[in-house]
């Protein structure tokens, strides 16, 4: 009798197992469901699937997000307003930096000019760098109730259609022409989708930290954090390929950028008085030399 009871007991423990699984699991998802409603109400994200899915993965409550590697969760509706920005140090019009002809509007021998007057040091140490060190993410420094990261995509966009009553602010669709790549990437608005189109600090802000601009206030560092000249749309795969690369570690596959790629990098280097390297520097001379 007790081997038949033995049996039937070994039979039933895989049942019981299975069973406090689903059990463990319903409970999780049961506590995602306020988390996830609390944060949509709050305006935290955009709509209830995308607060569902972050729950999910936060079923305790502690969402954290990295705002750089999911762009399209941040409220983008009411962008956060700096109001002492040097707002005459930075430009204020984005239409005025045309991109994509940028080789018929410079001159690389001035720009070869600047880069002499520009310092030449080795890294400083990393120590303290953070993206909370650049002030508020994608900040309105131009006040024009947009913030930053649309402002961009306004600009380096075709054929865009905004999202209805954010008046002509947050953008859904477009087209991009990738300044690296030289494709044709769609802009589609979504949580697998926004991440197709990155915006690219042409100066990292990483590699702006380790060559001055640690020693800058915190209203200097934003306004190079959401300063147009240091900004572009871009594919995002190759974004993330760059990193915080400069010019001696990472350039555009796009051979006919790369001159206007380093002409940027220079005048924001010389803009706001930061360093390069040796190697950098090296790097950007040839790259110059085959410029006209």
């Amino acid at each position: 009798m007790r081997s038949i009871w033995e049996e039937n007991l070994k039979r039933l423990k895989p049942l019981y197992i299975i069973q406090s699984f689903l059990l463990g699991l319903l409970i999780i998802c049961i506590s995602t469901i306020p988390i996830a409603h609390s944060e949509f109400l709050s305006g935290k994200f955009e709509d209830k699937f995308t607060a569902v899915a972050v729950a999910e993965r936060n079923p305790a409550g502690n969402l954290k997000i990295n705002p750089e590697l999911i762009p399209e969760l941040i409220p983008e509706v009411n962008p956060v307003i700096i109001s002492d920005i040097d707002t005459e140090r930075t430009t204020n019009n984005y239409s005025d930096i045309n991109l994509f002809d940028g080789s018929k509007n410079l001159n690389f021998k001035e720009i070869l000019l600047t880069l002499e007057q520009i310092p030449v040091k080795g890294r400083a140490p990393k120590t303290g760098y953070s993206r909370a060190a650049f002030g508020p993410q994608w900040s309105d420094i131009d006040r024009n109730g947009c913030d930053t990261r649309n402002d961009i995509l306004k600009r380096d966009l075709t054929n865009i259609i905004y999202r209805a009553k954010t008046r002509d602010c947050v953008v859904e669709n477009g087209k991009l022409l990738d300044p690296f790549s030289n494709t044709v990437i769609d802009f589609i608005r979504g949580e697998r989708t926004s991440m197709l189109v990155q915006i690219d600090h042409v100066v990292s802000l990483s590699n702006a930290w380790q060559t001055g601009i640690f020693k800058a206030t915190l209203k200097t560092r934003t306004e190079f954090a959401n300063d147009p000249l240091n900004l572009l749309a871009v594919k995002g795969s190759l974004n993330s390929q760059k990193g915080d690369g400069d010019a001696a570690t990472w350039l555009p596959p796009n051979k006919s950028f790369r001159c206007d790629y380093v002409a940027l990098q220079i005048k924001v280097k010389s803009k706001y008085e930061l360093w390069v390297t040796k190697s950098e520097k090296d790097a950007m001379i040839r790259v110059l030399g085959s410029c006209s």
